[in-house]
């Protein structure tokens, strides 16, 4: 999966290169939430612990079951390695997006 996930970002990239818009192009990367569990109805496997340290999985209101991963790249905006602590909610980010670009919620 991440062989997979990194071939594609890196088509993704190379496309937006040979463009020449890597430089002005918001990229975000993000899922949805939790692990799930396995097909034979246990929990996420020992050997992947998706979860990391938290407890829950996917429909858990645990932390393991609602945190989500999400990586911005704007080059001139987001300075690169910054991390954050900021709570937000998918509902958030399109309205977000419009903002950055302009569109009026009217």
């Amino acid at each position: 999966m991440i062989t997979h996930m990194d071939k594609g970002i890196g088509q993704i990239m190379a496309l937006l290169k040979e463009l020449n818009i890597e430089n002005n192009t918001l990229i975000i990367f993000t899922s949805d939430n939790g692990p799930t569990y396995n097909r034979l109805g246990g929990s996420d496997s020992e050997f992947f612990k998706s979860a990391g340290a938290f407890r829950g999985l996917k429909g858990s209101v645990y932390e393991g079951g609602i945190r989500v991963p999400f990586v911005a790249r704007w080059p001139g905006k987001i300075k690169p390695s910054t991390t954050s602590d900021h709570i937000c909610a998918f509902q958030d980010i399109l309205p977000t997006l419009s903002e950055v670009a302009g569109v009026s919620d009217k």
